[in-house]
């Protein structure tokens, strides 16, 4: 039996269960694209809506790591904060690198 070959969505859940804010960035993979940033407060979560498997890449930045988020799933993909910035326990069809950056120190 054939079969369907006709395209699917999937939802992407993304919780913040940390107890600090984080940004979740929507980074276009056009070029001269403008991203789009989420500001997540604890508790909060956005939730998109993807082709299946379609490959898509976003940005999680909390005050000092920050981790570039990979999404290719046939299913449905709920993802914690803490697990995607510290890149462990990650549900399949999502993947992360993960990196430590230290904020630039202003002078007065």
């Amino acid at each position: 039996m054939p079969s369907s070959t006709l395209p699917f969505e999937i939802l992407f859940d993304l919780i913040n269960d940390m107890s600090v804010d984080v940004v979740f960035e929507i980074t276009p993979l056009a070029p001269g694209r403008i991203s789009k940033n989420v500001l997540l407060g604890r508790g909060r979560s956005v939730s998109l809506v993807l082709n299946a498997g379609s490959t898509y890449r976003y940005m999680l930045l909390t005050s000092n790591r920050a981790s570039e988020l990979s999404v290719q799933s046939w299913n449905d993909i709920r993802c914690t904060a803490s697990s995607a910035i510290s890149g462990s326990g990650l549900p399949s069809g999502l993947s992360c690198k993960t990196m430590e950056y230290e904020l630039p120190k202003y002078r007065h």
